[in-house]
């Protein structure tokens, strides 16, 4: 029998957002409901999942002291799964720290609270019958300053899964909880993380993974994958990231060639932004423009402001508020060192050609044998796609081919 199951972390569901700065009544509308739309996202996926449990780790709130508002809208969805007989198992973090008497609503009868510093465990038995162990903490305070493995219990024999989780750092100091690899539980079926907020997996006995904040606030947080459905059976356990922001942040560059006039320029500009690769919902874009030559790069520079101005507002009624552009930087890229006779199209079937998993794989066999790389690069179909396309875009910004010679 499978057990799947929904793994939150880090939601920061009362945090405000970073650099965006824009009259677009659209745009404000999106800032202003992103936070709950994003948690009412991860609701909406768990009921179509029909997972057994939710396991929320820490840092749902963004501060220990929360509004009113906040407080009810995050009971509300919690009730929704409550009519569908879907546990919430839910703990604190740094920023969220539990105090009694703080809130203000009546927690549902479907959340069991982690309201300790001590390790506890708590076994549950689920709507299908199977009894799971979960054992963790949460915050009191906001910092803990060692590490809480040595407290969790051996696997119980009674049950049918033990579950662990931990908002903290790897490490062997610091202020969050610090803990090794190397010390977590291997006999337990799952451990769930939280607290750092880039997606990853920490190793896979167990499977250890900090699922990331599924909504990133500020420029800094662009690599957000959602939030991850795991399901375990007597085989290998398996994840699957769900996207659920409905904002996301995207630091890229582009590379403008040489133009015969300003209104090349400024065409130029819009058409290659507006045709880059980019999430779906609104995308705060901070974009580097590398520029070929001095005359151009000049010509950007000296009417910055204005050409900023425009570049945002045109963005936004091109893109139908779906990009806002809020940092652009303008860089004189170095001269291409190197001339081929082929096409350009021979890149592109070069990565074509290494589009299979296994084909991919092989080029990287020597790399993937080192374990403490190899943790890093389980990439899937998409992953490895996207690498080709970045990959074969950077080959081509620093190359001149025989086509482009020609021309």
């Amino acid at each position: 029998m499978i057990m799947k199951f929904m793994h939150l972390a880090d939601l920061h569901l009362d945090q405000s957002f970073s650099g965006i700065v824009t009259g677009d009544s659209r745009i404000k509308e999106i800032v202003l409901n992103a936070n709950q739309k994003m948690f009412k996202n991860s609701i909406t996926a768990c009921l179509e999942n029909n997972v057994s449990f939710v396991l929320i780790t820490g840092d749902t709130f963004h501060q220990p002291k929360i509004s009113i508002r906040t407080q009810k809208f995050f009971m509300e969805q919690l009730r929704r799964l409550e009519e569908k007989e879907i546990k919430v198992i839910l703990s604190f973090g740094n920023h969220d720290y539990y105090t009694e008497n703080k809130y203000w609503f009546e927690w549902p009868k479907n959340v069991i609270l982690f309201n300790k510093e001590q390790v506890e465990t708590k076994k549950i038995v689920m709507k299908n019958g199977e009894k799971v162990a979960f054992s963790g903490f949460s915050y009191i305070g906001p910092w803990i300053e060692h590490s809480k493995l040595m407290e969790y219990p051996a696997r119980g024999t009674d049950v049918d899964y033990q579950i662990g989780f931990y908002h903290g750092e790897i490490g062997s100091t610091g202020r969050y909880a610090p803990f090794q690899v190397n010390e977590l539980p291997h006999d337990y079926d799952y451990f769930g993380l939280g607290h750092i907020h880039v997606s990853q997996e920490v190793t896979q006995r167990p499977l250890t993974l900090y699922p990331g904040t599924p909504q990133g606030h500020h420029r800094k947080e662009h690599q957000v994958n959602g939030i991850v459905c795991v399901e375990l059976s007597n085989t290998k356990p398996t994840y699957t990231w769900l996207p659920v922001a409905s904002i996301h942040y995207q630091n890229d560059e582009i590379l403008l060639d040489a133009a015969e006039n300003r209104q090349m320029i400024l065409e130029k500009l819009v058409t290659t932004i507006l045709a880059m690769q980019r999430q779906k919902n609104l995308t705060v874009l901070s974009l580097k423009v590398r520029v070929s030559e001095q005359e151009t790069a000049e010509i950007l520079r000296e009417d910055f402001d204005s050409l900023f101005s425009y570049l945002q507002d045109e963005l936004v009624r091109q893109s139908d508020a779906e990009i806002l552009l809020t940092d652009l930087k303008i860089e004189l890229s170095a001269k291409k060192a190197f001339v081929m006779g082929f096409d350009s199209d021979l890149i592109d079937d070069l990565g074509h050609r290494f589009s299979e998993p296994s084909q991919f794989k092989l080029q990287g066999e020597d790399l993937f044998k080192n374990p403490l790389i190899a943790k890093y690069c389980e990439w899937d179909q998409s992953d490895i796609e996207k690498l080709l396309v970045n990959s074969s875009q950077l080959i081509k910004n620093e190359v001149d081919f025989g086509d482009e010679v020609r021309t």
